[in-house]
């Protein structure tokens, strides 16, 4: 084993993400990984494989640039299957393979709340700090009742309760920071390690049409559509149609009939802009990041609550890693990051009729002022590995 810095040299980074990287979060756990482990710590996830192991001979480890990650339902071929959900045995397991004097800490993401209490007791006999990445904090959605009892439950109990006592928590936005007590804190909107072939790749990219400017929303809109807007970036769109068609607004994520299946009375405005507006459906992730390199604007919308105030939009670290200028209204910590007519352009609002306003402005700005702005974008790299290396460190040495 490498020689490590740390007399603790482990950090355990454990939830239920699709690894290698299949969701969101995956994808910041691998940059949570990343980070540790350029500050002198061994990084070890605790994620779901794609096929859940069930035999010996089934896969239960897999590399991520170097880095171990095993399946959280049965880390070893020997391991008895474990449900993360309810219980943490299989963290459990993990820290007494490595040796407990050995970790420095245990990082759940998001975790069900049952299976954090399991977690929490297993690892205070052993004496090792756990900590929480927490991104959300869920409100209603739907109509399914039951299903949104549980899941708020479940949330409150870890944001409220839970947080506290395990003391040690990196939070998405400095909305949630405030609300959460816990005694050492760290504000990560996402970490990025730029070298990485699927940003290096696509990064000095150019918009693929010049005749017309490309609009692009990527990702769920969620139940009723309600997630992103995307029904009022539709509309916004409209509201334009009729004296412009310099546009062309791409959306992935999402089929035209499942979009008018959700929201039916916008499908005589979709009419309305014909071959303007074009639905991709579901892509996978390789695809949708050449979608974004390729287009002039990111653009997504969020209603200022408290689900959108906790959170991070993935869409827009991507967009600013890629270079990408991005429309949208300032919710969580955008505002930190977004300049309006910088490197993109800020949406004062999530009107229909002030989301037309910011599409004109970006349709009206020339050729090279729009190519500064994608200048300004890439030089920014915000979220850049090495930009976050001293706040984690200080948390680190925190640890309780």
């Amino acid at each position: 084993m490498a020689a490590y810095p740390h007399a603790k040299q482990w950090v355990i980074l454990a939830g239920g993400f699709g690894l290698p990287d299949r969701t969101a979060s995956a994808i910041r756990a691998v940059g949570l990984a990343k980070l540790v482990k350029s500050i002198g710590y061994n990084p070890l996830i605790l994620g779901k494989l794609r096929i859940a192991p069930e035999r010996p001979e089934d896969l239960h480890l897999i590399e991520i640039s170097g880095m171990p990650a095993r399946d959280i339902r049965k880390p070893w071929p020997e391991s008895l299957a474990c449900n993360y959900v309810t219980d943490g045995s299989s963290v459990d397991e993990v820290v007494r393979r490595l040796g407990a004097a050995n970790v420095a800490v245990v990082l759940l993401y998001n975790y069900p709340s049952f299976g954090l209490m399991s977690v929490m007791r297993a690892c205070a006999v052993r004496k090792v700090p756990v900590g929480l990445d927490l991104t959300e904090w869920y409100g209603w959605e739907g109509r399914k009742i039951a299903r949104n009892l549980l899941r708020i439950f479940n949330t409150e109990l870890r944001m409220r309760i839970l947080s506290c006592k395990v003391g040690n928590v990196i939070c998405t936005s400095s909305w949630l920071t405030k609300r959460v007590k816990a005694r050492n804190t760290l504000v990560l909107p996402f970490v990025v390690d730029l070298t990485e072939d699927r940003w290096e790749k696509r990064r000095d990219r150019s918009p693929r049409r010049s005749d017309v400017r490309m609009f692009v929303y990527i990702g769920s809109p969620g139940i009723g559509m309600h997630k992103d807007l995307l029904p009022k970036i539709i509309e916004g769109f409209s509201l334009i149609g009729d004296t412009r068609s310099d546009f062309i607004f791409d959306v992935y994520g999402i089929t035209r009939e499942e979009f008018i299946s959700e929201v039916p009375n916008q499908q005589e405005i979709l009419n309305h802009l014909r071959d303007s507006v074009r639905f991709h459906g579901k892509v996978d992730h390789q695809t949708a990041l050449d979608a974004l390199s390729e287009a002039h604007f990111s653009i997504f919308l969020r209603k200022p609550t408290r689900v959108a105030s906790a959170g991070f939009p993935t869409k827009y670290m991507e967009a600013s890693t890629l270079g990408v200028p991005v429309i949208a209204n300032l919710t969580s910590d955008i505002g930190l990051f977004l300049k309006d007519r910088v490197n993109g352009i800020v949406v004062p609002g999530y009107s229909a009729k002030l989301v037309a306003q910011s599409l004109n402005a970006a349709l009206d700005l020339d050729e090279k002022t729009y190519f500064e702005m994608r200048v300004r974008q890439s030089n920014s790299n915000p979220f850049a590995l090495d930009k976050w290396k001293t706040q984690a460190e200080a948390f680190m040495q925190r640890l309780k």
